[in-house]
């Protein structure tokens, strides 16, 4: 068995391993030790971008059946943006059935872990369909939470709501 030493040898093993995180299985020519946990996880993070960017290739050309099954394979191997993509096509209808449920699926776990853009399109698909009181205090919570992340349209928007709120409230 070979020992590796080196980051650039490192780097080589994420990118050949790929196929075995799937596996979950070491490489039999490799001793990585306790270490191994650590670059299974870099090494799908690898993938899952390596996957994005055929997605987006992709999606790109057209083939949005490639497209959906490489942003699936991302989005299970840590890709946040992947996960948006999923959202937005689902969200768009763009491949897939518009599928609205689907779709928010996919943001909730984003915008729970502070993505403000994920936040923003979620508020704005509650708000879209907000027809209770319910509907519309998420949608402003969602608002409120990326505008605390720095997301420029959702404070624009929460800046609206507050006027309109003063506006109903002096009629």
């Amino acid at each position: 068995m070979r020992k590796i030493v080196s980051l650039g040898a490192v780097a080589a093993v994420m990118f050949a391993t790929a196929h075995a995180v799937e596996r979950s299985t070491q490489p039999a020519d490799l001793d990585l030790g306790t270490e191994w946990s650590v670059f299974r996880y870099s090494s799908a993070r690898v993938s899952g971008t390596l996957e994005y960017w055929r997605g987006l290739l992709a999606l790109e050309s057209g083939r949005t059946d490639d497209a959906l099954e490489a942003f699936e394979a991302a989005a299970g191997r840590f890709n946040p943006d992947a996960k948006l993509r999923l959202a937005r096509m689902y969200r768009d209808g763009n491949g897939v059935p518009v599928d609205h449920e689907e779709a928010i699926l996919w943001y909730l776990p984003l915008a729970a872990d502070g993505h403000s853009l994920a936040q923003y399109e979620l508020a704005q698909m509650l708000e879209a369909g907000a027809r209770e009181t319910k509907g519309r205090e998420a949608a402003l919570y969602w608002y409120r939470q990326a505008a605390e992340g720095g997301d420029p349209s959702a404070q624009r928007r929460l800046a609206t709501a507050e006027h309109d709120k003063e506006v109903a409230q002096v009629d």
